[in-house]
């Protein structure tokens, strides 16, 4: 009995340890494929399309068709989207927020900025085209795609299971959001209380591991 009960007492502590590094381990190896294949679908878009930086008419009204007419040309073919999202509950999602790491929300599914489906392995793309001036909101050739690796599963908080990517169409690239900050400003970011956009960015300074300061709980 009292080795039956050391055994349960080492298991209770090893083990929320054994699941959380299982956990850190699948989200680099969702992380690195999904910078994989948004790598190989603009290359492949680039191929039928044409250089990328003319993909984007920046004079454009924004609007939902616009956006859509934009995913659906250089974008959709290429990722092989499964499910496109009209609404959140038709994605299975409860709620058009998600949360930053500070608990503040921000819009994610749908709206006439961004356009969101999934891929094959259940990941959760949502392209946001434009970006926010004194002027409003206006399409530019740096865009943010935000993924979901488990697509509607919580957390759904960005830098545990949300992740962001950022595409510069003007070199024909896909990066980490905030690739060009000072490792110092990609760490204020990605800490308890940010935002959790620069978290790729740190996995990826940090040799592609989740190390002990990141804000993984």
């Amino acid at each position: 009995m009292i080795t039956l009960g050391i055994i349960g007492v080492v298991a209770a502590m090893t083990l929320p340890a054994l699941v959380g590094n299982y956990k850190k381990t699948q989200t680099i190896s969702q992380l690195k494929k999904v910078y994989s294949t948004l790598s190989q679908s603009m290359l492949s878009s680039v191929y039928d399309n044409g250089d990328s930086s003319n993909w984007v008419d920046t004079s454009l009204e924004i609007s939902a068709e616009n956006s859509k007419q934009y995913f659906d040309k250089y974008w959709k073919p290429y990722l092989k989207i499964i499910k496109m999202c009209d609404t959140p509950k038709s994605c299975g999602y409860s709620s058009n927020r998600v949360k930053y790491l500070s608990g503040d929300e921000v819009i994610f599914i749908i709206d006439k900025t961004r356009t969101t489906g999934f891929l094959q392995d259940g990941t959760l793309l949502s392209f946001v085209t434009v970006d926010w001036g004194d002027a409003g909101a206006y399409y530019t050739s740096t865009q943010l795609v935000r993924a979901d690796l488990n697509g509607p599963k919580p957390p759904n908080v960005i830098g545990k299971d949300i992740f962001v990517f950022q595409i510069n169409l003007k070199t024909n690239s896909v990066k980490p959001a905030c690739n060009s900050y000072s490792e110092e400003k990609v760490n204020e970011d990605c800490k308890a209380g940010g935002k959790g956009e620069c978290c790729l960015q740190k996995i990826i300074n940090d040799n592609w591991t989740i190390k002990d300061d990141y804000p993984w709980k």
